[in-house]
C-alpha cells in the first residue's frame, strides 16, 4: 500500500515538473472535422469575411468555386478556361472578389446574394505596367481598407491597381545582386494604418506608406541568426491587432523552414517557430490573434499558441500536402485545401 502511494506521488510529481517546464502544454485543444468537400487538388481556399462562404481555386480546373460552408454545396463556378489561378481574395465587406490569373489577368468579381459571381471589373497587367518591369508570375493580391486598390507582387515588383481611375502604378522595382533578383514575393495591407508589408524573396519585409508607397521601415535578416534568409513561399500576414506580423522563411544554412513573428513597429523577432517536418505552405491568424494556423508538406494543420510558441493541437485528416488554410469570420472554424482533392472544413475555436 505505501509502495502503491509512493509511486502515485513519484508519477504526479513527475507530471507536474515537465507541466512547469514548458513541456506539454495545458492549453492544448480538440478539434473536430465538421464537413469533407470533394473538389480538385486544390491550392487556395478563402472563407469570405462576412457570409459563410468559401471560395476556392484547384490545380486543374482553371476556374473559381464558391461553397456554402455549413452543407458542402457547390454555389457557382466560373470557369477562365485560359490559365491558373495564382491568387485570389476577398474584399473587407465580403462583397468583391479579386483574383489573378497566370496570363496576367487581374479581374474583380462581385458576389451575388445566392452566392454566384458576376465579373465587375478587369486589366491585363502585361498590357498597363511599365515595359522595364520584371513580370513573369504573379503571386499575391490584396485589398486596401475602402476597396479602391489592389496591390499585386508580380515576381520581385510592387504594382498598385487603382480601380476607381482604372490606373496601374509599379512603386517597387526589383534589385539584382549576385544571388538573384530581391523583391516582394507576398504582400499584405494592414486595414487600419495604411500600410503595406512586404515580405522580400532574401526573406526581409519591408512596409510602405499605403497612400504614396514610400518606404516606412524595413527588417533585416533574422537577428537570431547570423545565417541570412530566404522566402520562397507566399506568406505574410498581418496579426488582427495589427502589431505583429507572420511570415515564413528559410534559414540558408540548414534549409530548415520557420514561422517567424515579428514586432511590426520594431521589426524584433518576437518568437520562431520551427517544430516541423517538410515545407510550410500557408499561415493565418485566428480572429483573436492569440493562435496561428499553419499547413504543409505534412499534410496536417498546426494551431500554434503565440504567447509562448508552442504548438496547442495538430489537426489531421488530410491525404496530400495542406497548401491553404482559412478561418471562418467568428473564429471557430478552419477551412483547409489540399493535394489530396479535398477542402476540409474544422471546428477548431480561435
Amino acid at each position: 500500500m505505501i509502495r502503491a502511494l509512493f509511486k502515485g506521488f513519484l508519477i504526479l510529481s513527475i507530471v507536474l515538473f515537465i507541466l512547469n517546464l514548458g513541456l506539454v502544454d495545458i492549453e492544448a485543444q480538440e478539434s473536430q472535422q465538421m464537413l469533407v468537400i470533394q473538389s480538385d487538388a486544390t491550392y487556395l481556399v478563402r472563407w469570405n469575411p462576412v457570409r459563410d462562404l468559401i471560395a476556392s481555386s484547384s490545380k486543374n480546373q482553371m476556374s473559381i468555386l464558391i461553397w456554402d460552408a455549413n452543407t458542402g454545396e457547390q454555389l457557382d463556378r466560373v470557369g477562365l478556361d485560359e490559365a491558373p489561378i495564382t491568387a485570389m481574395e476577398w474584399g473587407h465587406d465580403g462583397n468583391l472578389l479579386a483574383t489573378l490569373s497566370g496570363n496576367y489577368m487581374v479581374r474583380v468579381w462581385k458576389l451575388e446574394q445566392n452566392g454566384s459571381l458576376t465579373l465587375d471589373l478587369s486589366t491585363n497587367l502585361y498590357e498597363t505596367v511599365e515595359r522595364d518591369i520584371h513580370l513573369y508570375t504573379l503571386t499575391s493580391i490584396d485589398w486596401n481598407k475602402d476597396c479602391s486598390k489592389l496591390a499585386i507582387a508580380n515576381d520581385y515588383d510592387l504594382s498598385v491597381w487603382d480601380i476607381v481611375s482604372n490606373t496601374v502604378l509599379t512603386p517597387v522595382h526589383h534589385q539584382e545582386t549576385g544571388y538573384g533578383l530581391i523583391g516582394p514575393i507576398d504582400i499584405n495591407w494592414n486595414r487600419d494604418s495604411n500600410k503595406l508589408a512586404m515580405l522580400n524573396s532574401d526573406g526581409t519585409i519591408a512596409m510602405l506608406d499605403g497612400e504614396k508607397f514610400l518606404p516606412v521601415i524595413s527588417f533585416p535578416e533574422n537577428n537570431e541568426s547570423t545565417a541570412p534568409l530566404y522566402a520562397t513561399t507566399q506568406a505574410i500576414d498581418w496579426s488582427p491587432d495589427e502589431t505583429k506580423l507572420a511570415t515564413i522563411v528559410t534559414v540558408v544554412a540548414t534549409e530548415n523552414e520557420i514561422i517567424r513573428i515579428n514586432d511590426a513597429s520594431t521589426g524584433e523577432v518576437i518568437s520562431s517557430l520551427s517544430s516541423y517536418v517538410g515545407s510550410v505552405y500557408a499561415i493565418e491568424w485566428s480572429q483573436t490573434g492569440n493562435q496561428l494556423a499553419s499547413g504543409g508538406e505534412d499534410t496536417s494543420i498546426h494551431i500554434w499558441n503565440i504567447t509562448n510558441g508552442r504548438e496547442l493541437i495538430t489537426v489531421e485528416g488530410h491525404e496530400q500536402p495542406v497548401t491553404s488554410i482559412s478561418w471562418s469570420p467568428d473564429g471557430t472554424r478552419l477551412a483547409s485545401g489540399s493535394l489530396d482533392g479535398t477542402i476540409r472544413v474544422w471546428q477548431v475555436d480561435g
